[in-house]
């Protein structure tokens, strides 16, 4: 299985039926691969009145200039990730759209229950802060735990049992193993192992150790920036 969102293409197929005629400018990893595509597809926006400029979150940092009217269509999608910082990405994403919100901004979404929205759309950054040290402290997740995630790459079975041979190195350092979110890199897997510290004893000389003597093709990160 695959995450799927509604797709920029789905989205621009919609704005064209319901408003036949309209300019549209797309900015993603498709048809915007440089910094000179980006800036030609922005300098078109701004200097045809009534268009409209559809983008990926790639968008975000080249737009510095209000925008009237703003609408974010398929967030939900990123909630299926499973990233223990993907609220704090919804919420920049939600900050930054807001501040470039000259009139109104829209948000769609089958998750109104989500406390994000919220937060995000009133630029409530404390709340947002204290629930989010809440669900990490629920979890076990930084800052009430040192992460140490290991990542193997190769055929499946071959790093299946290498990860496994990982596992009994490490013990009694429980490692949870689970398929990386991501698709495969040259045809082949990708997969994860996850270690969560007590903050108080790290750093561990002996894992340390255990870790260093780990082969050059195993990726060792301390506190990533992301799970997947």
């Amino acid at each position: 299985m695959a995450p799927l969102g509604v797709g920029i293409d789905r989205v621009k197929e919609e704005i064209l039926e319901r408003f036949p005629g309209t300019a549209v400018f797309k900015i993603d990893a498709d048809t915007t691969r440089t910094e000179a595509q980006i800036s030609e597809a922005l300098n078109k926006f701004k200097g045809k009145p009534g268009s409209i400029l559809l983008g990926t979150e790639m968008a975000l940092p080249h737009i510095s200039e209000p925008i009237d009217h703003i609408a974010v269509a398929s967030l939900d999608s990123l909630f299926a990730l499973p990233d223990y910082r993907i609220e704090e990405r919804v919420m920049y994403a939600l900050v930054r759209l807001r501040s470039l919100a000259a009139r109104s901004i829209m948000v769609q979404t089958r998750r109104i229950e989500e406390r994000v929205f919220e937060y995000g759309l009133k630029g409530n950054l404390s709340d947002f802060h204290r629930s989010v040290l809440d669900g990490r402290k629920r979890f076990g997740y930084p800052p009430f735990s040192v992460l140490v995630k290991i990542t193997l790459e190769g055929k499946k079975e071959e790093i299946a049992k290498n990860m496994g041979e990982i596992q009994a190195l490490l013990a009694p350092v429980d490692v949870d193993v689970f398929p990386a979110f991501t698709a495969t890199v040259r045809g082949l897997s990708v997969i994860h192992g996850l270690c969560k510290i007590d903050p108080h004893h790290w750093p561990d000389t002996e894992l340390t150790d255990k870790l260093r003597r780990l082969p050059p093709s195993v990726s060792v990160k301390v506190n990533p920036e992301s799970l997947l």
